[in-house]
């Protein structure tokens, strides 16, 4: 198995923090597979990883479970990229039957090795040439261990932005919802919480993740002082990303005086006199010139 095969690049971080944003850039590279909430890491742990104990239970995997999963996640229509990693799912599988490696991985009781090639095959489409692959979900900093378990040598992208920031989007995108939970509010203190308690989850796990395999970007950083995020994380990567013409044209069109938005909303004043614990402030260093 290639060393590719086994080093995805998972990005993670409180929900409105920029990853849907940098998520878009990766998955501009001409030979990069890099999507936005494709969730296929999840369904690894939540139906594969952590079900399959013995080999009894590796002949009995949850497929279907999965398909279903892909074809409507979290309750909404299958978009464009869901059709494209559904097809390849299947397709993927039944290459894996075909061929004798799904039961050779069972006699074997090689779980790590059939859901590491079963996600890097499923996400990369099938290419045969990839720089590098991997998804973007914000849920995934509540999977670290698992993912850690599964993708010993996984490269972690974590993003942090200004919680007032952050608070402010979270009050705008969370209400209302039309989905299951359409009868819940988000008020803007519990939106104010879920930043500290989203990055707090991230501090109390990142060190199960290797020094060498995890990098932080802060948002605000990236859109002031692109040229140098860009340089570091493609060194992260090994992968010089701004090589590529689709990321390039995407990162000219970026505009740093965004990032004062939030202060020109309707909540600007109560944000400003949201309580901050002295604790908070030494966890996450976060206030300086807020």
């Amino acid at each position: 198995m290639s060393d590719i095969t086994q080093r995805p690049v998972i990005m993670l971080g409180c929900q409105r923090s920029g990853t849907t944003y940098l998520a878009k850039v990766l998955g501009l590279h001409e030979n990069g597979f890099f999507w936005s909430e494709a969730t296929v890491f999840r369904y690894m742990v939540l139906f594969f990883w952590n079900y399959i104990r013995d080999r009894g239970s590796f002949r009995q995997p949850r497929f279907m479970e999965v398909l279903h999963m892909l074809k409507a996640p979290r309750g909404m229509p299958i978009d464009a990229q869901g059709e494209k990693i559904l097809a390849s799912f299947e397709r993927t599988l039944l290459g894996y039957f075909n061929d004798g490696r799904l039961e050779a991985w069972a006699d074997k009781g090689q779980k790590r090795e059939f859901l590491q090639a079963l996600s890097y095959d499923t996400m990369t489409l099938g290419a045969s040439e990839v720089a590098y692959w991997g998804d973007k979900y914000p849920e995934y900093v509540f999977q670290i261990p698992e993912l850690v378990d599964l993708f010993p040598e996984a490269r972690f992208v974590f993003v942090i932005r200004n919680p007032y920031a952050v608070a402010e989007s979270l009050v705008r995108h969370l209400n209302p919802r039309d989905r299951v939970a359409g009868g819940m509010r988000f008020t803007l203190q519990d939106c104010w919480d879920q930043w500290f308690d989203w990055n707090r989850v991230w501090i109390e796990n990142h060190e199960l993740i290797p020094a060498e395999n995890r990098f932080v970007i802060r948002y605000e950083e990236f859109l002031l002082d692109t040229g140098r995020v860009m340089g570091d994380l493609s060194a992260f990567m090994d992968v010089d990303l701004t090589a590529s013409p689709g990321i390039r044209g995407e990162l000219k069109a970026i505009q740093p005086h965004n990032l004062d938005k939030w202060k020109k909303t309707d909540v600007y004043e109560q944000l400003r006199h949201m309580p901050v614990a002295p604790d908070q402030v030494k966890v996450f260093d976060y206030y300086g010139g807020l």
